[in-house]
């Protein structure tokens, strides 16, 4: 039997001048378990890249790109290569805007995409997809604009009212 498993993560930033900073992030995990001729394998990736703009005293801007992965392997016959994979991953790009008309009156609003994919599994023999009936990665995209604001009305009460507008859409074929 072997089992194995790493996890490595970092983060750093950068002030560019004293309006703008530069802030990077990324994950990687992976956690491994074999017996005689079967076992499990998965995987977590996923970086961000964020961008802070300040226009003003009262007027702030984040934008973010990020985007991440997730894989499955159950391994049923290691000598004959024969395992089933289910894979997800991600990529968003948003930017949100904050502004603050006054320390208790905050208006924030942005859009963002989100763009995913889907791999329910298949069974793969020898790196080749097996003749079994194959589900298709399924991708979807999402578009998204919203608007909030926070008022605070004295210590112990405030006002949040907001909306979001959503689009998704599936993208592709499910089955062959």
């Amino acid at each position: 039997e072997q089992f194995n498993f790493h996890d490595l993560t970092g983060k750093m930033n950068f002030r560019l001048n004293t309006n703008n900073r530069l802030f990077f992030s990324f994950y990687s995990g992976a956690d491994n378990y074999f017996g005689d001729n079967n076992g499990i394998a998965w995987s977590n990736n996923a970086a961000t890249v964020q961008w802070n703009h300040l226009f003003n005293d009262r007027l702030f801007l984040n934008t973010t790109i990020a985007g991440g992965g997730y894989d499955y392997f159950l391994h049923t016959d290691l000598q004959n290569a024969v395992k089933w994979n289910s894979h997800i991953s991600n990529f968003n790009v948003k930017t949100d805007f904050s502004f603050f008309a006054r320390p208790e009156n905050e208006v924030t609003f942005g859009a963002g995409m989100n763009g995913y994919a889907f791999n329910p599994g298949n069974l793969l023999v020898r790196g080749h997809v097996s003749p079994l009936p194959v589900l298709w990665v399924k991708s979807s995209l999402e578009f998204v604009v919203y608007g909030n604001h926070d008022v605070r009305i004295s210590k112990i009460f405030g006002i949040n009212y907001g909306v979001r507008l959503s689009s998704w859409s599936n993208l592709g074929e499910a089955f062959e």
